[in-house]
């Protein structure tokens, strides 16, 4: 039986292991969350369970910062732990549109049908595939760092030092197009 190759643009491949390397490092970061969220209030793994199932992941962050805001840990050390929640939550807006919304792609670029907006026209944000990498190497510094809050977290005045500049720059919220008007006068 002769061979069937796949005709697969090159970029397709180039696409979806940044598509797959920046959902499965999502997955693995959440999870990180989850374990500082125990780590902070003290819960075992089995009353966290508990506690946190049917629990949104955006939930459990802003718990997880309101936590840290009346902890004893440094001040500089709190607003990192709350700086890295704030740009995981934006990778996370992206995250959902790779998962959920993936609607065309081109040699650069991907486009992502947003459902989400009240506008009768929906919006469709438009990102390029190194977008979705520098998001993923973020992820991994996210990783990195709640790994090492997670390792000193007794030392309450540990500075880890990391002055890394986030790559993963989230865009402006799409402007909704002037859906036409209705003559709702009948």
């Amino acid at each position: 039986m002769p061979e069937i190759t796949p005709i697969w643009p090159d970029y397709f491949t180039q696409l979806y292991e940044s598509l797959g390397r920046l959902v499965a490092l999502f997955a693995n970061t959440e999870i990180l969350f989850h374990s500082v969220f125990r780590m902070l209030t003290g819960m075992t793994k089995e009353n966290a369970r508990i506690v946190c199932a049917g629990m949104r992941g955006r939930d459990l962050t802003e718990r997880l910062t309101s936590l840290m805001k009346i902890s004893s840990f440094s001040e500089k050390r709190k607003e990192r732990v709350i700086e890295i929640r704030d740009h995981f939550e934006e990778i996370r807006k992206l995250r959902n549109y790779a998962s959920h919304r993936l609607t065309a792609i081109a040699s650069d670029e991907v486009a992502f049908l947003d459902t989400t907006s009240q506008a009768e026209i929906p919006n469709i944000a438009k990102y390029k595939i190194f977008e979705l990498q520098n998001a993923s190497n973020d992820l991994s510094q996210i990783y990195k760092e709640l790994v090492m809050f997670q390792i000193h977290f007794h030392e309450m005045t540990h500075e880890e030092h990391l002055t890394y500049a986030w790559q993963y720059k989230p865009h402006a919220p799409p402007k909704n197009p002037q859906a036409p008007h209705r003559d709702t006068s009948n």
